[in-house]
């Protein structure tokens, strides 16, 4: 699990939600699944609005620029992250949405 830290959209409060997450290469990967809801979590339609974010893996903290996954990414990301946890799948089958990848490239300073 990881820590991602983001601003509320609307009240600018900082904001945490714990996550599931994989690799690729040095970025790290979450998936916006809300559990197959037919809308957005709240903590994406946060980095939607700003795409910098906290985040802390273990004792590793860094900020990260956000991005959703391109449609050539997504595909083997998808697969990735189901291998990690299946229930996405099951999620995906509950919405007409099609439940965003996020990459989180961490920033240099």
């Amino acid at each position: 699990m990881l820590v991602l830290a983001t601003t509320g959209r609307r009240t600018g409060i900082a904001r945490r939600t714990c996550l599931i997450y994989g690799t690729e290469g040095a970025d790290l990967v979450v998936v916006a699944s809300k559990g197959g809801d037919d809308e957005d979590p709240a903590w994406f339609k946060n980095l939607r609005a700003d795409p910098s974010v906290g985040v802390q893996v273990g004792d590793r903290r860094f900020t990260a620029r956000a991005r959703v996954a391109s449609p050539a990414e997504r595909s083997p990301l998808w697969r990735r992250m189901a291998g990690i946890f299946p229930l996405y799948d099951e999620y995906a089958q509950k919405t007409d949405r099609e439940i965003p990848i996020v990459l989180l490239t961490p920033q240099r300073l």
